[in-house]
């Protein structure tokens, strides 16, 4: 039962972490420079974590180059997280962004050749019509926090992240996963300052 007190207490934090950002960005925010700040100091909260789990680089230099992908998509995915969440209602944004189960489902079925059966084509039927809900009730009563630019934020980034997470799969069986955790959200920080002295507006961090 350990996974699944795992998995309520990542629901529990990743939704307050989104709620904070909404609340931040709300305004003016700068959706890349958020996600400098933001994982460059969640990246450094994690250090201490490297204790208290095993504590292994990769032995494989391929698990490197998986790094390197993975770093990518979730640059990109937390980015237009981000974009998303700046257009979006939070509850919004929280109901559409679950189409990424769809991308991993297919995404483990076609590199992992993980089963496709009834019961999890059943749970992305259901995710699939609550969007579409969603989105119709938005659509029709005009609620206040709807924009398609922030639906299309929001699956673009669900595309990242799902794929991200495929890699995922791969990496941690090479990679201690707190510290892989930690460089990979300083990776995104770096990468995201890099791109933003390309565009010379590093003054918005």
């Amino acid at each position: 039962m350990n996974w699944f007190i795992f998995a309520l207490l990542a629901a529990l934090f990743f939704s307050s972490q989104r709620i904070i950002a909404r609340f931040l960005l709300r305004k003016q925010g700068n959706p890349i420079a958020f996600t400098i700040c933001h994982h460059i100091i969640a990246g450094v909260v994690l250090i201490p974590t490297f204790f208290f789990f095993d504590f292994n680089f990769p032995t494989q230099s391929k698990t490197w180059w998986f790094y390197a992908i993975a770093t990518l998509f979730y640059t990109f995915g937390d980015i237009y997280t981000y974009k998303a969440i700046k257009e979006l209602s939070v509850s919004t944004w929280q109901i559409l962004t679950q189409v990424r189960h769809i991308f991993v489902l297919f995404g483990g079925f076609l590199l992992y050749t993980e089963s496709l059966d009834a019961i999890k084509i059943m749970g992305i039927t259901m995710i699939i019509i609550g969007a579409i809900i969603t989105m119709y009730q938005k659509v029709t009563l005009s609620v206040k926090g709807y924009s398609w630019i922030g639906v299309l934020f929001t699956v673009i980034a669900a595309f990242f992240v799902a794929s991200g997470s495929l890699v995922d799969k791969t990496i941690i069986q090479d990679f201690s996963m707190p510290l892989y955790v930690s460089l990979n959200l300083i990776s995104i920080s770096v990468v995201a300052t890099v791109y933003l002295l390309m565009k010379k507006e590093t003054r918005s961090i």
